[in-house]
This record gives C-alpha cells, sequence and structure tokens, in this order.
C-alpha cells in the first residue's frame, strides 16, 4: 500500500510540474513581502469573455468558450499554446470577465479574432499590480480572507489600490488543492 501512495505522489508532483509549464504573463516583481509582491506587468494581449451565473458557473462557461477559441475557433483556424493564469474579474452588475492572456508573441495585429462573437481580443497595457500567492481549492471564502489579506497590506504599507479584485488561477481543475497555485490581484495607482 505504501507503495502505491508513493507512486501516486509522485505521479501527481510531476503531473503538477507539466501543467504549470506553461507560458506566464510576463511579469517584473519589483518588490515580495512573504506571499505578497509588487509586479510591473508587459503589455499583452487578452481573450476575454463576458459570463453572468455565480462565479463557479460562469468560469466553466467562460473557459469552454475561450478553450473552444485556443483550439482553433477562431477566423485562421490557428491552435494558440494555453498561458497562466486564467483571469476572473466580477463587474458592478455580478457578471464575470474571465480571460486567457494570449503567448508573449503575439499582438492585437497578429490575434485572430474569435468565431464566437461574444470573445473580445483587447490589448491590456503595462500596469502595476500587487499579488498575494496561496494554494488550495479557491472557494469564495478564501479568495475573499486573501483579498482581505491583500488589502491590509497594501492600506498598511499606503498603496493606492483599485479596489476590483482580479482572481488567477494557475492550475488546471484536476490537481489537487495543496498543489494548486491561485492569486487574489488588485491594480495599483
Amino acid at each position: 500500500m505504501k507503495k502505491w501512495c508513493g507512486i501516486v505522489l509522485c505521479g501527481l508532483l510531476c503531473f503538477s510540474n507539466v501543467t504549470m509549464a506553461a507560458e506566464e504573463r510576463p511579469h517584473q516583481v519589483l518588490k515580495k513581502d512573504g506571499a505578497i509582491e509588487i509586479r510591473n506587468y508587459e503589455t499583452i494581449t487578452k481573450a476575454e469573455v463576458r459570463v453572468s451565473g455565480t462565479r463557479k458557473d460562469a468560469a466553466t462557461h467562460a473557459f469552454r468558450q475561450l478553450f473552444r477559441y485556443i483550439s482553433g475557433g477562431n477566423e485562421t483556424a490557428t491552435k494558440i499554446a494555453m498561458t497562466t493564469p486564467v483571469a476572473q474579474v466580477q463587474q458592478e452588475d455580478g457578471s464575470w470577465r474571465i480571460c486567457f492572456f494570449m503567448p508573449k508573441a503575439m499582438t492585437a495585429t497578429n490575434t485572430p479574432a474569435a468565431d464566437n462573437t461574444q470573445i473580445e481580443i483587447i490589448t491590456v497595457p503595462d500596469v502595476r499590480m500587487a499579488a498575494i500567492r496561496f494554494s488550495g481549492r479557491a472557494n469564495q471564502q478564501l479568495l475573499d480572507k486573501k483579498a482581505a489579506e491583500l488589502k491590509a497590506y497594501l492600506s498598511q504599507q499606503n498603496y493606492s489600490f483599485n479596489d476590483q479584485a482580479v482572481y488567477a488561477f494557475y492550475n488546471a481543475p484536476f490537481v489537487p488543492g495543496f498543489l494548486r497555485r491561485n492569486e487574489v490581484l488588485f491594480e495599483l495607482k
């Protein structure tokens, strides 16, 4: 039994490293304080869809649409590499904006339009963000707790920030919680 547990654990660790090998949204860490980082993000292109519903339902629905897009559901039938993170932002009306960031080499001029007209291709300019990193299954209670921790830190450090939380997820849904990488981010002013 111990042998099988060891094999399964080793497999999960190896598999989680493979799932985390996707290109990550380019950024430079300006300051690190434990699980909190202040980062400069480079200009990047993203594919984004707006979906209504609970965060979980909206994320599932949006992920399917965006995955179809990068799997060739676009005007040139181009397959686009999956990157990390997948980002979620709740809007004032309760809807969600879910996005996939395009690989660094793709810009607004060479990113194909989606077959699905609900998907927008958007250029995001350079931005400075604060992030708090954590593991686990990111339910709303955990996301709220981490957002509160990051807000408290930013206030204590006299940072001015946009109060709209960005949730960022780096792993496939089947990766065990203790191996997951999640973040809550706020844009700094």
